[in-house]
């Protein structure tokens, strides 16, 4: 290839579009392994050439992440789409995604992700993206372990499509509700959410984390679901553990 020289200048170009309605990118390792996720990490990006010299990388790859958001948030303020993956092992550095303002966003798949260089511990940040953009209607998220109980009971008011694990369905169903409520276990068969925030827009609900079952599993799983009145598609994986009635799960 007779450009392979100028690989570098051809990835930056690729983060020029404007007006994009829909961006999807699923890093693997040589994202990684070229630091491209370092952008605004702190005092990596002061001193760029040392930095460098100390990862054996390139300038042109530190900046990389910057273009990137630099597009999204500045160039394309009609995105209707959004998916941001990587592998479990290694959470994707975007802290920018905080600073997007979409207003047309429907659909979002994050996971996944980290906003803090130093781990998890910052991920709550994400509740308050989540508020700022009510015309979501499908939500993605895959090994993010974030708290959404604290989201206010009438935000994400067009969520039609969930895909997380059930503490992310139990959190957003218990918005409003007393303390309580929110800390039920899957063997606590009580576990219902009678006037859910998600009663009448939910429409397709995929529990993408596996569920061990337990003795009164099915119960409280079925007891969470019986407020979803808009439910029409529901997925989820259950473990079944060696001398468990797995029958149970069918009459339930």
């Amino acid at each position: 290839c007779p450009l392979i020289g100028t690989l570098n200048d051809i990835i930056i170009q690729i983060f020029m579009f404007d007006n994009l309605t829909s961006f999807s990118m699923t890093t693997k390792p040589i994202y990684y392994i070229r630091r491209n996720d370092l952008g605004d990490r702190g005092r990596f990006s002061v001193f760029p050439s040392r930095l460098c010299q100390v990862l054996h990388c390139t300038p042109d790859s530190l900046v990389i992440y910057n273009k990137l958001w630099d597009m999204l948030i500045h160039r394309c303020p009609d995105l209707e789409s959004l998916s941001i993956q990587s592998a479990p092992a290694q959470p994707v550095y975007c802290r920018r995604l905080l600073d997007g303002c979409w207003p047309s966003l429907r659909n979002l798949t994050l996971g996944p992700v980290q906003f803090d260089v130093f781990g998890m511990s910052s991920l709550q940040n994400l509740n308050a993206f989540l508020e700022a953009h009510p015309s979501l209607e499908r939500i993605t998220l895959r090994n993010v372990p974030i708290d959404l109980s604290t989201l206010p009971k009438d935000a994400l008011p067009n969520l039609k499509h969930l895909n997380g694990s059930i503490d992310h369905f139990r959190a957003l169903s218990a918005r409003g509700l007393p303390p309580q409520n929110i800390q039920f276990g899957l063997n606590n068969p009580q576990t219902h959410f009678p006037h859910s925030p998600l009663s009448e827009s939910l429409y397709s609900l995929t529990l993408g984390e596996i569920i061990p079952l337990r003795e009164l599993t099915p119960l409280s799983v079925s007891s969470m679901l019986s407020g979803l009145h808009a439910l029409t598609s529901l997925t989820a994986v259950f473990s079944l553990e060696s001398g468990y009635d797995s029958n149970g799960v069918f009459r339930t």
